[in-house]
């Protein structure tokens, strides 16, 4: 069955339900939205940076940033593939013993990036490495701790995605609506909180946009704003 998300994003921490429900049709699972207010809904799945979130990259980010040693992303992503440095260890010594579901996706991780090994070494990594190369770990400072947040998250839960996590904590949270043909669809609604002051709209439609990409989806911004909700006028694919 076809699915349909309702992407709210909201100044953190308001949350205008009523209006949600009224002018957009959102319907949030009460359950969902008590264990946002009692803390154990995940905070890093809520930060609207995480609309897409490629935990491969965060890691190998991550390790870029923390092993000053590596003057190559290519030579890391090798010794990752090669084992010679091993996922696990490196987050169960940062951020503490991995959950079960964690473990299990770091094997799905490291078959991927054995993948962009294989992909990476066509041309010896000379241009990931002009991508990727020592000047970025400065641009990196402003922005790790939100990269450490998803990985200790990612460590203590096994998750990234939100709409992951909502399906099997909360697949109650996912309704069934039926289209102006008649053609039933589930419909799932995720939220997502921004400081106000740093949000950049074009940024988010892109997010949005890799999200619909991925997912092969159909999706919405519903962006509050000075208790109004608009729409981006277009997703951007990217």
């Amino acid at each position: 069955m076809k699915r349909k998300y309702n992407i709210v994003v909201c100044p953190r921490w308001e949350l205008p339900l009523e209006q949600l429900n009224i002018e957009a049709g959102v319907k949030f699972c009460e359950k969902e939205l008590a264990d946002m207010s009692d803390g154990k809904f995940p905070l890093p799945l809520l930060d609207v940076d995480n609309v897409i979130s490629h935990i491969r990259l965060d890691i190998l980010t991550y390790l870029f940033f923390i092993k000053p040693e590596y003057d190559s992303f290519f030579q890391l992503v090798k010794d990752v593939a090669n084992k010679k440095q091993d996922i696990e260890e490196i987050l169960q010594d940062v951020f503490g013993e991995l959950c079960d579901l964690a473990k299990k996706r770091i094997l799905v991780i490291e078959k991927e990036v054995c993948e962009m090994y294989e992909e990476f070494k066509n041309d010896d990594g000379k241009t990931v490495d002009e991508e990727f190369g020592n000047n970025v770990r400065p641009a990196l400072v402003p922005v790790i701790h939100k990269i450490e947040e998803s990985l200790e998250n990612f460590v203590q839960t096994g998750y990234n995605y939100q709409h992951k996590y909502i399906e099997d904590k909360y697949p109650e949270a996912i309704r069934i609506e039926e289209e102006p043909d008649g053609e039933e669809i589930e419909v799932m609604d995720l939220l997502f909180f921004h400081d106000p002051m740093y949000l950049n709209v074009e940024l988010l439609e892109r997010r949005v946009g890799s999200f619909i990409e991925d997912m092969q989806c159909d999706a919405r911004i519903l962006l509050v704003k000075k208790n109004s909700i608009f729409q981006p006028s277009k997703i951007k694919i990217s």
